[in-house]
């Protein structure tokens, strides 16, 4: 019996089955909807439990959330050992997506929960005293209708939200050198469009005549404006794209004479330019942007005996950076944010 050793040693162990998930999710949504990991922790707790191994192949789901229009689709495209099925929702927010689409896949997994919970038993009725000349009533079971399955719905959010922003600026054009300043806006914005309110402030420039280094004039200006503003959007990226009037009075006073003087003129001016909005921020938005100058009038500024000493350029520009504050119903917006 010895030479059948070498012979049973050689026998090796059939190797296990390999353990598999039985759900394979691909997910692919913008960066405001729920990552993938939150789906699936969606899916287990509409399940009841948590997703297992075994060796039959795993349901495979391609789940793809777009944007169109303001609205939100999902696409589900499911393949299992029995076939393949397409399937698209639609909801005005990501969260009601994520929950129809774990309630669609966790009832696929599990067919026996689009019939609910199984009912408690009635107590059987104790049996009644039938009299012999009367035959006993036929009970006829009635059909129990099955629920239907139904997604979630919620009330549509308003797009409309409020904005308030506080920036640095910084002119060239309007008063004799570059001229520091600040802004301070506000407006109402609804998903592509915003109109805005805003107020600007440029600091004194000092300019000296050209018959006297020590005599000149400071030249100071703030304004009053309004524009409007078409608002491209890419993920966090936001990309106003603005045009607008501004009005103020600009004033002069002279130096260096014996006698103090002070004149305003006024300023008007239209305004067109961009922005670029980064909304990654927990609470506030960084606002970067730049608009060119148009001046509908030039203010010219004169010192008797000195002459001339400053007249607006025909063209000027103005550079802003700050932040910004959205507020109201639709700062979540998927185009607000």
């Amino acid at each position: 019996m010895q030479w059948l050793l070498p012979i049973l040693l050689s026998v090796q162990e059939p190797a296990p089955a390999e353990l598999r998930p039985e759900l394979e999710l691909t997910w692919d949504a913008p960066a405001i909807c729920p990552a993938q990991e939150v789906v699936l922790e969606q899916i287990q707790g509409s399940l009841g439990r948590p997703l297992r191994e075994d060796e039959d192949p795993p349901m495979q789901v391609e789940a793809r959330v777009r944007e169109d229009d303001g609205s939100l689709t999902l696409s589900l495209h499911t393949r299992t050992a029995e076939g393949a099925s397409e399937r698209e929702l639609s909801g005005s927010t990501c969260g009601v997506l994520v929950d129809a689409a774990a309630l669609v896949i966790a009832t696929a997994l599990d067919p026996s929960l689009a019939f609910g919970p199984e009912p408690e038993p009635e107590p059987e009725p104790e049996p009644e005293l039938i009299p012999e000349q009367e035959s006993a009533p036929r009970c006829i079971p009635s059909e129990v209708p099955l629920p239907v399955e139904t997604i979630p719905q919620t009330e549509p959010e308003s797009e409309l939200a409020g904005i308030v922003r506080v920036a640095g600026t910084g002119s060239l054009g309007p008063l004799p050198s570059v001229a520091p300043g600040f802004e301070v806006a506000a407006g109402l914005l609804r998903r592509r469009v915003r109109l805005e309110l805003g107020f600007d402030y440029f600091f004194a420039r000092r300019v000296a005549s050209a018959a006297s280094d020590t005599q000149g004039g400071e030249i100071q200006l703030w304004t009053v404006g309004t524009r409007a503003c078409f608002v491209p959007a890419v993920s966090i990226l936001e990309f106003p794209v603005c045009g607008g009037i501004q009005a103020g009075p600009m004033r002069g006073e002279g130096y260096g004479l014996g006698t103090p003087s002070s004149t305003r003129l006024p300023w008007v001016a239209a305004e067109a330019g961009g922005a670029l909005v980064i909304r990654g921020l927990p609470l506030v938005d960084v606002w970067i942007g730049a608009d060119v100058i148009l001046p509908l009038t030039r203010p010219g500024f004169f010192i008797d005996d000195l002459g001339p000493i400053h007249r607006s350029g025909s063209i000027g520009g103005k550079a802003a950076a700050g932040l910004e504050v959205r507020f109201g119903p639709g700062r979540r917006h998927p185009y607000n944010g």
